[in-house]
C-alpha cells in the first residue's frame, strides 16, 4: 500500500509539472480565433553542432524548447545547410551538408516548416540543393523560399487557420559565393527589394484582407545594427503592405524596430549554431499571434546556448539580455513575463 501510494504521488506530481510547462509556454490566446507562428533563426545540422548530435541526439540537445514549438500552429526555422547525401561542394570558404535522417526529429520538434533562402543551403550546388528540397517534403516539412525558376521562387506560401490567412514571402539578400544564379532552374529565391515590393503589392490587390509576412536573408555578421540600406528596404516594403519583417544571417539578435505601427526584427539570430561568442549565444525564438484582422501580440522566448545545448537562460542571464535588447532597441516596450518577453509598440 505504502508502495503504491508513492507511485501514484509521483504521477500526480509529473502531471501537475506538465500542466505547469503547458501554463508557461502555451500562449493565453491560443484558440480557433487566433493563429500563432514560432518563428527561429539559423539552424545549422553540421560542424560542431554534427559532433554533438552524433553524441547526444538532437532531441536531447533542443529539450528545453520542445513545447514552445508544440504550442503554435506553425513554425518556422532558417536551415542553413543543404541536407542531402549529394558531396558536389561549391567552391566557397565555408562548406556545410547534414544527414537526412536528422529532419525526422525537426518535424518530432515541432516545427513545419524550413526557409531555404539563403547562402548556404546551395553549398553542394544546385544537385544538392533540390535534393534538401525532396528530403524536405519526404520528411513531411513544407520549404519555403524557393522555386523551380525564379518567377515561382518568389511567390508565397499561404498558411491558414479559420478566416486567418497570412502570405509569406521570403528572399535571400547576399551575394553568394561560387553560386551560379540562374533565373529558370531551381533555386533559393533571390528576389532583390524592388522584385519583392512590386510581388507583394500586386499579392495584396488581389487578397486585400490577407496578413503578409516577410522573411530576408541580410545583413552584416555580427553587427547588433542594421545597416541604413536595410532601413529604408524594410520601410519601402512596409509601404508596399508588409505586416511583420523577420530577418536573419547576421548570427546575432539586432534592434527591433516599429514603422508606421508594423514590427522590424532585422535579426533574430541564431536557433542551433557552434559559434561561442555571448551575443551568438543568445537564442529566442519569436511568437506571433495574429487575430482575423492584425498581428496582434509578439512574445520573445528567450534561450542561451551553452556547450551548443539550447537551455534556459538563468534570471542574470536573461536580465543582461533583457538590457541588450533594450539598449539597441529603444523605441519597443520590453516586457518581463517571467518566461517569455512580450514586445509592444511606446
Amino acid at each position: 500500500m505504502k508502495k503504491l501510494l508513492i507511485i501514484m504521488t509521483y504521477i500526480f506530481i509529473c502531471f501537475i509539472y506538465l500542466y505547469y510547462l503547458a501554463c508557461v509556454y502555451t500562449n493565453p490566446n491560443k484558440s480557433n480565433d487566433y493563429l500563432s507562428i514560432s518563428m527561429v533563426g539559423d539552424l545549422l545540422l553540421d560542424r560542431g553542432v554534427r559532433k554533438k548530435i552524433e553524441k547526444l541526439g538532437l532531441s536531447e540537445i533542443l529539450n528545453d524548447v520542445k513545447v514552445v514549438f508544440k504550442s503554435a500552429d506553425y513554425s518556422i526555422a532558417n536551415i542553413e545547410c543543404p541536407i542531402t547525401l549529394i558531396n558536389k561542394p561549391l567552391h566557397k570558404k565555408y562548406i556545410f551538408r547534414a544527414e537526412p535522417s536528422y529532419l525526422s526529429d525537426i518535424f518530432d520538434l515541432g516545427i513545419t516548416h524550413l526557409n531555404v533562402a539563403n547562402n548556404h543551403t546551395i553549398d553542394q550546388d544546385r544537385e544538392g540543393f533540390a535534393s534538401t528540397i525532396e528530403n524536405i517534403k519526404k520528411y513531411k516539412l513544407i520549404p519555403l523560399g524557393y522555386g523551380k525558376s525564379q518567377e515561382y521562387a518568389i511567390k508565397p506560401i499561404i498558411i491558414t487557420k479559420n478566416e486567418i490567412k497570412i502570405a509569406i514571402f521570403s528572399s535571400m539578400q547576399l551575394p553568394i559565393q561560387g553560386w551560379n544564379s540562374q533565373k529558370d532552374l531551381i533555386g533559393p529565391c533571390e528576389a532583390n527589394i524592388f522584385e519583392l515590393k512590386y510581388a507583394i503589392e500586386n499579392y495584396k490587390k488581389g487578397n486585400p484582407t490577407h496578413k503578409i509576412l516577410v522573411i530576408l536573408h541580410w545583413g552584416i555578421e555580427l553587427q547588433q545594427l542594421p545597416t541604413t540600406k536595410q532601413k529604408d528596404d524594410a520601410k519601402m516594403l512596409i509601404d508596399a503592405g508588409v505586416d511583420i519583417i523577420i530577418g536573419h544571417h547576421p548570427h546575432v539578435v539586432q534592434s527591433i524596430e516599429i514603422y508606421k505601427n508594423k514590427f522590424i526584427f532585422y535579426s533574430i539570430g541564431n536557433f542551433l549554431f557552434d559559434m561561442n561568442l555571448k551575443l551568438t549565444r543568445y537564442n529566442i525564438i519569436l511568437k506571433l499571434i495574429f487575430n482575423n484582422k492584425d498581428l496582434e501580440k509578439v512574445f520573445i522566448y528567450p534561450f542561451i546556448s551553452k556547450n551548443i545545448i539550447l537551455k534556459n537562460m538563468s534570471k542574470t542571464e536573461k536580465q543582461d539580455f533583457i538590457d541588450y535588447l533594450k539598449n539597441i532597441s529603444p523605441n519597443v516596450k520590453i516586457i518581463d513575463k517571467n518566461n517569455y518577453l512580450e514586445v509592444n509598440i511606446i
